[in-house]
């Protein structure tokens, strides 16, 4: 039978003449873990631990993540190594973990052949238990690693759409492109169905930016918290903020959610020194002045700033004098 067969092999295994000295291979595939794997696969049992199947080794990285290394290697070794061998996939983790999402013994498959770091494993746990509809988006890529996991968090479950993936690869404006998708649906500005089957059809990054500025563009502002005074003027639409992001060749165009919600407001310093003012929501204080940016986000200087504060009836964060409440 394949169990008579397999048991057969791992005897051979370890009664075979090969090189007593594997360490550095075992260092390039457990990593972090190296310490562990040493304690449990010492010597003669190390081609026990190379030749197991990847995601049977995943697994272990992952309990090895939850019990640490340092309680692993004050444990008999013959009794861990007993448990890994014959214990199932599940029963291991139900045992580190407390519960096995949906998705997750795939998911880590998919980690490669070497270790990942003890924080990937946790992330990914977190991730599918928080909501299982994540293993969706984690069954369409074909490797997976603590990056992608942030970004699929940060896109959510409803827009981690391969293609999406794909274009946001080894990029970090993932949570502006969710916070985004996500505040359009907030507001109504389009169905639910609508958005997906758009969302469908993009395949490069600039389809995806077109199709954000598109739906942005029509959404209005709060009304500004205060009305300034001259030489400073209110940022009141998305368009103007977009527009205000391409003069100072910077992000501010990421923020637009955070003004629709009403946790922040921007401002246009008109003076010698341009500058864009930032009002932030502190409840229950009021509006603070946040951030003062010039060009490119370049430090202003102090004169700038002093002008741009008494433009402004609110206060630094950093010294609380007048509040307008909110």
């Amino acid at each position: 039978s394949a169990s008579r067969n397999r048991q057969s092999t791992i005897s051979e295994i370890l009664t075979g003449q090969i090189h007593a000295n594997q360490d550095d291979l075992i260092k390039a595939i457990a990593g972090p873990f190296h310490p562990a794997v040493s304690h449990i696969f010492p010597d003669e049992y190390q081609p026990l631990y190379l030749l197991t199947e990847t995601c049977r080794r995943q697994v272990w990285h992952a309990c090895f993540t939850v019990e640490g290394i340092s309680s692993i290697t004050q444990q008999n070794p013959a009794t861990l190594r007993h448990a890994l061998v014959h214990r199932s996939n599940k029963d291991l983790l139900n045992r580190a973990y407390g519960t096995v999402p949906p998705g997750f013994v795939n998911a880590l498959a998919k980690m490669g052949v070497s270790a990942q770091k003890p924080s990937c494993y946790v992330a990914l746990f977190r991730l599918l238990l928080a909501n299982p509809l994540f293993r969706h988006s984690l069954s369409h890529m074909s490797r997976i690693d603590e990056r992608q996991i942030k970004m699929i968090e940060a896109l959510g479950p409803k827009f981690a759409r391969p293609n999406i993936i794909a274009i946001l690869h080894g990029r970090s404006d993932a949570n502006a492109v969710g916070a985004a998708l996500q505040c359009f649906l907030d507001h109504g500005l389009i169905s639910e169905s609508e958005l997906m089957l758009r969302l469908r059809r993009v395949r490069k990054l600039g389809e995806l930016s077109a199709l954000i500025d598109r739906i942005y563009y029509t959404i209005e502002f709060p009304e500004p918290p205060i009305h300034a005074s001259s030489g400073c003027r209110a940022i009141c639409s998305a368009d103007e903020l977009a527009c205000v992001s391409r003069r100072f060749r910077n992000c501010l165009r990421t923020y637009i959610p955070d003004v629709i919600r009403g946790e922040m407001y921007f401002y246009e310093w008109m003076g010698d020194e341009p500058a864009v003012v930032q009002l932030r929501a502190e409840r229950p204080f009021g509006w603070l002045v946040g951030e003062i940016w010039g060009i490119q986000n370049r430090n202003v200087s102090r004169h700038c700033r002093e002008c741009a504060f008494r433009a402004h009836p609110v206060t630094d964060s950093d010294n609380i004098r007048s509040l307008i409440p909110i």
